[in-house]
């Protein structure tokens, strides 16, 4: 008998057949909590419960964070050897509140967003990168605290203090711009039938995150060339005091005061206005606003410096300009 199986491979081919079966329905439970997975509706809910946290919480909100970052500030200003920071501690200060303004109008819209694709594809790039901002956030009052706590007021220290605040503060602040860039995505796509999505609001939305998009990118030169232990300035270019003073002014223009996103269905000129912008991005070739954005400069009156050889007879590129400049 043992030599017939040995024969005709019975006892292996019922052995072999088993292992086959075996690993066939192991095959065929992943590909069934494959399938699960992709059909279960995301768990959309907990990016408005993020985002609802951030427009409450961020940073320079509460009062402890406020009151020790003001005590860095003034340690930073009184030391004429690195006072040179002073400007961009202010700024650093104009900047988170109006990111601030930028969440809190999202917040408004996100609970009402359709569950579609469009919030499928975005939820977890807001949630994930505002709850690395929130870790960020923790490590820049770690270090704010530390800088209150100690009488040191030397150069050398508080120059390296600031190197890692400032690293921390990039960081963030890259965060948020992915944050605030799926937002967008996620308020153009899940309010097709609300009048608050129109031209007028993809145009502005879409301009915020080219002033984000700037200014991180400033944020993210300056930690690479202002390092500790280098107290002289030589390697110090902060260049984005105007443009964070017109992002201040447009998102309290058009974000703060949401007028022409809320009117813009109901009023000529204000279609008209956001056509000539459109047809800006025509005939000037341009998908954004990121390189004239980049262009405002340091000096007096912080002049857009950014040119063009192009034949324009309506002053469409007037038009973005003063769309853009709201400081008054």
């Amino acid at each position: 008998m043992a030599e017939k199986k040995a024969k005709d491979g019975k006892g292996y081919s019922t052995s072999n057949k088993k292992w086959l079966i075996a690993f066939g329905v192991l095959v065929l439970i992943a590909v069934i909590v494959v399938v699960i997975l992709l059909v279960i509706p995301a768990n959309t809910y907990s990016m408005v419960e993020t985002l609802q946290t951030a427009s409450t919480s961020t940073f320079l909100i509460n009062d402890t964070e406020k009151n020790n970052y003001n005590d860095f500030k003034s340690k930073i200003s009184g030391n004429s050897l690195i006072n040179y920071y002073s400007q961009e501690m202010n700024d650093t200060i104009i900047l988170t509140e109006s990111l601030t303004d930028v969440v809190t109008y999202y917040n408004q819209f996100m609970v009402f967003a359709e569950d579609n694709d469009v919030l499928k594809e975005n939820y977890k790039v807001v949630k994930d990168n505002l709850e690395e901002a929130f870790n960020d956030q923790k490590e820049m009052d770690n270090i704010l605290s530390e800088v209150s706590k100690l009488a040191d007021t030397s150069a050398s220290y508080l120059q390296n203090a600031m190197v890692d605040f400032r690293t921390n503060y990039y960081h963030w602040l890259d965060n948020y711009k992915d944050a605030i860039s799926g937002l967008s995505k996620c308020y153009q796509g899940c309010f097709k039938g609300s009048i608050t999505n129109n031209n007028a609001s993809t145009i502005i939305l879409n301009t915020v995150n080219d002033f984000i998009n700037v200014i991180t990118n400033d944020f993210k030169l300056l930690v690479s060339s202002d390092v500790k232990a280098d107290i002289s300035s030589s390697n110090y270019n902060y260049s984005s005091h105007g443009k964070i003073l017109y992002f201040e002014s447009f998102v309290d223009a058009y974000l703060n005061n949401n007028y022409e996103i809320n009117n813009y269905l109901f009023k000529a000129d204000l279609q008209d206005k956001y056509q000539k912008i459109s047809d800006f991005f025509t005939l000037y070739n341009e998908t954004n606003f990121y390189e004239i954005i980049n262009s405002i400069s340091n000096s007096s009156n912080y002049p857009i410096t950014k040119t063009y050889d192009v034949e324009d007879s309506e002053g469409l590129y007037d038009g973005v300009k003063g769309f853009l400049n709201q400081r008054g």
